[in-house]
């Protein structure tokens, strides 16, 4: 897992349903550090049980962030590149320790959730009632050094298959994997 902490505080993690709950991230740490700047990486989702499906989606990404008052209450865009559509805002504060993301794709939604992404990557299957999970583990987070990582799970994707009106439920993990050589 990577951190993103202050004075020995444990960051948390948790869950978020499809309403746009926050998820919060990190681990034990000495002190908050520079994490705002830009950071560039891959974002990576992955739909499990299905053929057709089943190949890594992976595109470029290039995300600003600032953390205006150094306290890891964070602010920020995102762009994709690599043949993919889409941008979007991200958000988190931090608080007791804290660090909860509460946008990273589209505004009321869960993380990663980016529909003009998701509807031309898997324009079969309904997110309307999928819940998404933030990783445990490597689940995310900043080390100190510029890297980023955060991961989560949907659970509960519901897609078309085979003759009209069958369906499969499925999951699909994302990835963000990024960094910043010289963080703010």
């Amino acid at each position: 897992m990577l951190s993103a902490s202050k004075a020995g505080a444990l960051l948390a993690l948790a869950a978020v349903a499809l309403s746009g709950a926050g998820c919060t991230t990190g681990q034990t740490g000495p002190a908050l550090f520079a994490i705002g700047g830009t950071y560039t990486g891959t974002l990576t989702y992955e739909m499990k049980g299905l053929a057709a499906d089943s190949v890594p989606v992976t595109g470029g990404i290039s995300v600003v962030m600032q953390d205006p008052d150094g306290e890891g209450n964070i602010a920020g865009t995102f762009t994709l590149d690599s043949g993919f559509s889409g941008s979007g805002r991200i958000g988190a504060v931090y608080d007791a320790g804290v660090i909860t993301w509460q946008q990273f794709g589209d505004p009321e939604k869960p993380l990663f959730y980016i529909g003009t992404l998701l509807a031309a990557t898997y324009p079969t299957c309904n997110f309307a009632t999928a819940a998404f999970v933030l990783g445990q583990g490597n689940g995310g987070g900043f080390d100190g050094a510029g890297h980023l990582a955060l991961a989560g799970t949907y659970s509960g994707v519901s897609c078309a298959s085979g003759s009209p009106g069958d369906s499969v439920t499925t999951t699909m993990t994302a990835t963000l994997a990024a960094f910043n050589p010289s963080p703010d």
